[in-house]
């Protein structure tokens, strides 16, 4: 999961102490959850669920301790007890708390389209409107905006804090970013989606979000996904060329 404050951390694998299962974590939808799975049949079960990011954890006996972090708050320790999907997280550090209350993050607003008959998620933190002043995002100038594309592709954005993504938001830019195919937690099909193929098949989950996401319908080459280089003098005219950008994060 890319994040510019929470450490990604090895991956784990621990056995329960009856050996009747494996704990871990993956990620499903955006979210990156703890799991376990049966040494008997191989079934898996989710055991937590939230829109969050749980980067590493530990357990002994029925009792699991996670680290989480969600778009608006750094990591932190959480425990949750029993052997079961039923357990519920419980909060107990906030080491970031007193810098944390000094600040207003703003939370992604959930997105999603259709791009070749997958379902590509999405999130947009609009920019925010400084007070006092005329500049900002309004209904009838939606403001700039910035593209961000993470790298890989067998990564992925969720719901983990990004502070780079919240300056940009607070200087009133807003900020778009997505799983494309060829991203982590949506299975294998749409995880492979890319072998063999290249741009600009690859980059067109971006550029068909784009126009339906901000109420502005770009030039035909960008919005279609026809042409994975729009030519100068049609990014010069476009709408949305002043508005978008891109990085491999």
């Amino acid at each position: 999961m890319n994040s510019d404050i929470t450490p990604a951390e090895p991956i784990r694998l621990k056995p329960s102490d009856d050996g009747r299962w494996i704990s871990f974590l993956a990620p499903i939808a955006g979210s990156y959850e703890l799991w376990r799975i049966s040494t008997k049949d191989g079934e898996p079960e989710r055991l937590t669920d939230g829109r969050h990011y749980i980067s590493s954890f530990d357990q002994v006996s029925a009792r699991t301790a996670v680290i989480r972090s969600t778009p608006t708050a750094t990591a932190d320790l959480w425990v949750r007890d029993g052997d079961d999907g039923a357990g519920r997280l419980h909060q107990v550090s906030r080491f970031n708390a007193a810098v944390l209350d000094e600040l207003a993050l703003i939370d992604p607003e959930e997105r999603h389209v259709e791009v070749d008959g997958r379902d590509v998620q999405g999130w947009f933190i609009p920019g925010r409107r400084p007070r006092g002043s005329a500049k900002g995002a309004t209904a009838r100038h939606p403001g700039p905006v910035v593209t961000e594309i993470h790298g890989g592709p067998h990564t992925l954005y969720g719901w983990s804090p990004f502070l780079e993504f919240q300056i940009l938001a607070g200087s009133g830019i807003g900020v778009f970013y997505s799983n494309p195919r060829g991203s982590e937690g949506y299975g294998r099909e749409f995880n492979e989606a890319n072998i063999r193929r290249t741009r600009p098949t690859s980059g067109r989950s971006h550029r068909s979000a784009m126009p339906t996401r901000f109420g502005r319908r770009c030039s035909s080459s960008t919005a279609s996904g026809t042409s994975a280089r729009p030519s100068a003098r049609r990014r010069r005219s476009s709408p949305c060329s002043a508005r978008r950008s891109g990085r491999s994060a």
